[in-house]
Protein backbone atom coordinates (compact mmCIF):
# COMPACT_ATOMS: atom_id res chain seq x y z
CA UNK A 1 0.00 0.00 0.00
CA UNK A 2 0.98 3.28 -0.62
CA UNK A 3 1.85 5.94 2.01
CA UNK A 4 -0.42 8.61 1.84
CA UNK A 5 1.99 11.21 1.66
CA UNK A 6 3.29 9.45 -1.17
CA UNK A 7 -0.21 9.74 -2.98
CA UNK A 8 -0.23 13.15 -2.02
CA UNK A 9 2.77 14.00 -4.05
CA UNK A 10 1.76 11.97 -6.99
CA UNK A 11 -1.31 13.59 -7.06
CA UNK A 12 0.38 17.09 -6.63
CA UNK A 13 2.54 16.14 -9.85
CA UNK A 14 -1.09 14.90 -11.68
CA UNK A 15 -2.34 18.20 -11.13
CA UNK A 16 0.35 20.75 -11.84
CA UNK A 17 1.16 18.27 -15.29
CA UNK A 18 -2.44 19.15 -16.13
CA UNK A 19 -2.59 21.93 -15.86
CA UNK A 20 0.04 22.63 -18.06
CA UNK A 21 -1.49 20.69 -20.44
CA UNK A 22 -4.49 23.32 -20.36
CA UNK A 23 -2.59 25.93 -20.54
CA UNK A 24 -1.15 24.30 -23.46
CA UNK A 25 -4.31 23.30 -25.14
CA UNK A 26 -5.64 26.73 -24.50
CA UNK A 27 -2.64 28.30 -26.66
CA UNK A 28 -2.97 25.98 -29.55
CA UNK A 29 -6.99 26.73 -29.86
CA UNK A 30 -6.18 30.43 -30.20
CA UNK A 31 -3.33 30.17 -32.39
CA UNK A 32 -2.22 26.80 -33.67
CA UNK A 33 -3.13 24.94 -36.57
CA UNK A 34 -5.95 22.63 -36.97
CA UNK A 35 -3.40 19.42 -36.31
CA UNK A 36 -1.84 21.32 -33.24
CA UNK A 37 -5.34 21.99 -32.21
CA UNK A 38 -6.48 18.44 -31.83
CA UNK A 39 -3.35 17.43 -30.62
CA UNK A 40 -3.38 19.29 -28.05
CA UNK A 41 -7.09 18.63 -27.40
CA UNK A 42 -6.69 15.18 -27.16
CA UNK A 43 -3.95 15.35 -24.48
CA UNK A 44 -6.23 17.04 -22.01
CA UNK A 45 -9.69 15.24 -23.43
CA UNK A 46 -7.99 12.17 -24.50
CA UNK A 47 -10.82 10.19 -26.61
CA UNK A 48 -14.15 11.90 -28.20
CA UNK A 49 -16.97 9.94 -29.65
CA UNK A 50 -19.15 11.81 -31.80
CA UNK A 51 -22.73 10.14 -32.51
CA UNK A 52 -24.42 10.24 -35.78
CA UNK A 53 -28.00 9.84 -37.07
CA UNK A 54 -28.85 8.88 -40.45
CA UNK A 55 -31.36 10.55 -42.08
CA UNK A 56 -32.83 9.75 -45.71
CA UNK A 57 -34.32 12.29 -48.10
CA UNK A 58 -35.59 11.82 -51.79
CA UNK A 59 -31.42 12.37 -52.84
CA UNK A 60 -29.58 12.22 -50.35
CA UNK A 61 -28.77 10.76 -46.60
CA UNK A 62 -27.77 13.23 -44.11
CA UNK A 63 -25.89 12.09 -40.75
CA UNK A 64 -26.46 15.18 -38.23
CA UNK A 65 -24.57 15.00 -34.98
CA UNK A 66 -26.49 13.61 -31.69
CA UNK A 67 -24.56 15.80 -29.06
CA UNK A 68 -26.46 14.44 -26.48
CA UNK A 69 -24.81 11.08 -27.11
CA UNK A 70 -21.10 12.22 -27.06
CA UNK A 71 -18.77 10.60 -24.50
CA UNK A 72 -15.39 11.12 -23.69
CA UNK A 73 -12.71 9.28 -22.47
CA UNK A 74 -10.24 11.28 -20.34
CA UNK A 75 -6.46 9.98 -20.74
CA UNK A 76 -4.23 9.14 -17.86
CA UNK A 77 -2.58 12.13 -16.29
CA UNK A 78 0.80 11.86 -17.92
CA UNK A 79 0.83 13.41 -21.70
CA UNK A 80 -0.08 10.91 -23.78
CA UNK A 81 0.68 11.39 -27.93
CA UNK A 82 -1.02 9.52 -30.73
CA UNK A 83 1.95 10.29 -32.87
CA UNK A 84 5.33 8.09 -32.59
Amino acid sequence: MTPITQRRDDLKREIKALGERLVEAERAAKDGEALAKAEAIRNVLGKVYLHFDSVKTAKLTKAPLMPEKTEFETVATTAQSSRP
